[in-house]
């Protein structure tokens, strides 16, 4: 809230000339657009750590299914098998200028 020497020159300006109450229109719909930013900003930080956090949660299961499939016995020389495969699809795919439309239909 404004302090009472500022709300006194207000009145006074806007009683003084119709450009004050221009003014004050002015700046009420600054502060309606600042407020407008802000609860946007505050929407998206919220959203950012909810994702951040289902992130962060779904690689703390994939690392516990790793560690468990590495316990059963799997050698490394497995793993590396399944983690060229994965990347070089990848990679086949980028090279050839196909996007993800064509891997997804069998190209």
């Amino acid at each position: 809230m404004p302090d009472g020497h500022f709300l006194i020159h207000a009145k006074w300006l806007t009683s003084w000339t119709s450009s004050g109450t221009e003014i004050c229109i002015m700046a009420e719909a600054e502060q309606r657009h600042r407020h407008d930013i802000e609860r946007t900003m505050a929407r998206s930080q919220v959203a950012a750590a909810l994702f951040g956090q289902v992130f962060a949660f779904l690689t703390v299961l994939a690392g516990f299914g790793l560690a468990a499939w590495l316990a059963t016995g799997v050698s490394i020389a497995d793993v590396a098998v399944i983690a060229g495969i994965f990347t070089g699809g990848r990679v086949k795919a980028r090279k050839s200028g196909a996007g993800a439309e064509s891997t997804r239909a069998g190209k």
